[in-house]
């Protein structure tokens, strides 16, 4: 049989009372500890969901400049030129609708090299 011994026991203690008690000082802005973790929860919390709305937003851009891009090759192919607007695709059925661009942004096309781009807006 192991036997723990005493002093171990009374560290182990010791620190698992430091841990949930704290240092006993308050936070320098005067904030409760448990305020100041559930602030950081909140926080962490609110640039995750910010990181996943921004990856997916710019996913959709991605997708959307792609599927431009590929219209206007499929138009070239056919007309040996390049669309004179991003409507020419749409009204000849190389897209069924325009994608949507991510908030605060458009789609920018250059019928001379035959390119979209995202932009700001």
């Amino acid at each position: 049989m192991t036997l723990i011994r005493p002093s171990l026991v009374c560290a182990l203690a010791a620190m698992s009372a430091a841990v949930m008690l704290g240092c006993g000082k308050p936070a320098e802005d005067g904030a409760e500890p448990a305020q100041d973790q559930e602030a950081e929860s909140r926080n962490i919390g609110d640039r995750y969901v910010r990181g996943v709305l921004g990856a997916g937003n710019q996913a959709q851009g991605t997708v959307g400049v792609t599927s431009i891009n590929k219209a206007v090759e499929m138009y070239h192919l056919q007309h040996n030129k390049n669309p004179a607007s991003l409507d020419t695709l749409v009204s000849e059925g190389f897209l069924p609708q325009m994608p949507m661009a991510p908030p605060g942004k458009k789609f920018e096309y250059d019928a001379t090299a035959g390119t979209a781009r995202l932009v700001d807006e």
